[in-house]
């Protein structure tokens, strides 16, 4: 695992102009303890995950003849789901009006793209997006604090478009900002998250994308930033994809999963053959954290725009399919050429964005010649798709071996998808001879080989936890390496299990990525505490916080602190496990323990965990909410919220 370390509150704003991105903090108080026990006091989400988080070197395959199939292939762990909220399970396809049409949408247009997007034929494929991207605003808020739309471009609002775009069976998008202001300096959502989440809602908003413009001095890190507006958007009236648009800026793809259904990786792309191949290379590198539901964004779709050829944007788009990349077009819908709308709208390059699997590919293969073989590793055994990229300035032969991909030597038949022919059988490799800039796109059916052995199960070291009843989770978490005994041979089970011994155990048993700072946040956290990575890192993805003023001080403790070594009581312990099992929380009409009323803090976590049988009350009726936690029950409630859907 990757420790990725940042700066709070270093970022930078694009120049002036385009912008970065079509795309382009005050510490504050917690709010008072919540009535009914001590705990957390900012009610932020989290996100399941069930496997470590790995960045792969992929970059290094471009040095030499270097084999990376086990890369390609499933060999790097990854997270085994990313932002919880249903939505974006395969690539989101769409169009949107940034590259074409920078700073000038309008109603008008909004409808005819709509409108071609069904007549070419695009819709039959997949594309359901029409995103709205920057300078749809008025230059200030109305007299609530809504935003609204400038009513010279979208003279009947967003919601008279989201309603015609909807009619024709499509989706509609929207731009905001997580600063102060967007890149073309309307205002931006910092601080209205909530109002604005809500607003796209009532408009019938089903995608949303958030630039990074206007974010210097505000105090926070990329993360914390974005971790606010996804809450906002989950807790809004209507499901919207949340699209994360800071430029490959603090490493997204490390905390992107948890935040996102999509994060940039890299800058703004450019409608040019070396923009296109710099953007590639940079979201090459991040593939293991890509999966249903949250996936690497390299930038939109550049095809029809006139910068490139053919033959180069057939390329562009093949490599984005094979990444598994969102594909977002970015032309004008209304006036394609013939090689244009074949190349958007080839439904099998498109079924190889959209395999089930979830997985994105990578180089396979490099000569170090710039020829290259590219894999991915398809939902049905013995399926790769492969694309032979040849980055030179002359025709050449490029060949891929079944062992390079990952399937077993020996016959497979091979497929062309952009000639939607099939070649026949071969045996051990194929050849084709490629344009300069250009691809050959297959799908190879082969054999996969026989599986590695399966690892032998990890010997219980502890003496102390035969016949106790959570002995089966604490076991599993010690084969995770996500706990440790009190030394070699014992646990101590009857231990009352301390904060910061909660928070380095919640963030390995789930397999968060650390997220360390450069400026400790709390007072009594330095660098040296065994547990202030995890601490830091549950803060940054909004699992856990800190305590108020008043509570510091009572405690003797400089704010803002944490209180690492304080015990933790059941219902925080419920709280932070439900929250970073990203679960939808529970309300039911009449409490199921008495001493756990509506009012309590962890009222709808405590009803949540019952109801997903991650905890049980002390008796039928009675939870015992601030009792302190035992490391036995710690650790057998952790595991069920990692285990249990």
């Amino acid at each position: 695992m990757l420790k990725q370390s940042y700066d709070v509150g270093s970022v930078i704003s694009p120049p002036s102009g385009k912008g970065w991105g079509g795309c382009e903090s005050r510490y504050t108080d917690p709010p008072p303890a919540p009535p009914g026990g001590r705990g957390e006091h900012h009610s932020l989400g989290a996100y399941r995950i069930g496997a470590p988080f790995i960045v792969p070197a992929l970059a290094a395959c471009a040095a030499g003849l270097l084999l990376c199939a086990w890369l390609v292939l499933g060999g790097a762990a990854k997270p085994a789901l990313a932002l919880n909220n249903g939505l974006a399970r395969t690539p989101p396809l769409g169009w949107d009006t940034y590259n074409h049409y920078p700073c000038n949408p309008t109603e008008a247009l909004m409808k005819a793209q709509a409108d071609a997007m069904v007549s070419s034929g695009m819709q039959n494929v997949g594309y359901q997006y029409v995103n709205i991207d920057d300078c749809w605003e008025a230059a200030n808020r109305d007299g609530a604090g809504n935003l609204v739309a400038d009513s010279s471009r979208f003279p009947d609002g967003i919601a008279a478009v989201a309603a015609y775009v909807h009619s024709k069976g499509l989706k509609l998008g929207i731009y905001t900002d997580i600063g102060t202001e967007t890149c073309f300096n309307l205002p931006g959502s910092y601080g209205h998250e909530v109002q604005d989440a809500n607003t796209f809602a009532a408009w019938g908003v089903d995608y949303v994308k958030v630039d990074w413009c206007h974010t210097s001095g505000l105090g926070k890190s990329a993360a914390q930033l974005y971790v606010t507006m996804r809450d906002a958007l989950n807790n809004a009236a209507r499901p919207m994809v949340f699209s994360i648009c800071n430029w490959g800026q603090q490493a997204p793809w490390d905390w992107g999963p948890w935040l996102g259904n999509l994060w940039r990786t890299t800058p703004d792309i450019s409608d040019n053959w070396a923009s296109m191949l710099l953007n590639l290379d940079a979201n090459n590198q991040h593939a293991a954290s890509a999966g249903a539901g949250g996936w690497n964004d390299p930038d939109m779709l550049e095809v029809g725009n006139g910068g490139m050829s053919d033959t180069e944007y057939r390329a562009h788009f093949s490599l984005w399919a094979i990444m598994a990349a969102p594909l977002i077009a970015g032309n004008d819908l209304t006036n394609m050429s013939a090689a244009t709308r074949d190349t958007l709208t080839n439904a099998e390059v498109i079924a190889v964005d959209q395999d089930a699997a979830g997985k994105q590919g990578a180089v396979a293969r490099d000569d170090g010649q710039g020829r290259q073989v590219w894999a991915k590793q398809l939902q049905i055994a013995g399926q790769r798709a492969v694309a032979l990229f040849n980055r030179t300035s002359i025709t050449t032969t490029i060949s891929v071996n079944w062992t390079n991909i990952g399937l077993s030597a020996g016959s497979a038949t091979v497929r062309d998808l952009w000639a939607h022919a099939n070649l026949g059988s071969y045996t051990n490799s194929y050849s084709a001879t490629v344009p300069s800039h250009g691809v050959v796109m297959l799908l190879v059916i082969g054999s996969e080989p026989a599986p590695a052995p399966s690892p032998t199960s990890c010997a219980n070291p502890f003496v102390d936890i035969t016949g106790n009843v959570f002995s089966g989770a604490i076991a599993a978490l010690y084969c995770r390496a996500a706990i440790s005994g009190t030394d070699a041979t014992h646990y101590q089970p009857a231990a009352v299990a301390p904060r910061g011994q909660f928070a380095r155990l919640i963030v390995k048993g789930f397999g968060l990525p650390l997220l360390t700072p450069t400026t400790p946040t709390f007072s009594d956290v330095p660098p040296t505490y065994f547990a202030y990575p995890y601490i830091e890192t549950g803060h940054t993805l909004g699992i856990l916080s800190g305590y108020s003023a008043a509570q510091c001080t009572t405690a003797g403790a400089a704010y803002p602190c944490y209180l690492p070594n304080q015990p933790i009581t059941r219902a925080e312990v419920v709280r932070l496990v439900v929250k970073a099992a990203a679960y939808s929380l529970i309300t039911p009409g009449t409490p199921t323990f008495v001493d756990v009323p509506p009012n309590n803090f962890a009222y709808q976590y405590i009803e949540t965990a019952a109801a997903h049988g991650i905890v049980r009350g002390v008796d039928a009726t009675h939870f015992a909410p601030n009792l302190d936690v035992r490391r036995d029950e710690m650790a057998q409630i952790v595991y069920q919220g990692v285990t249990t859907p």
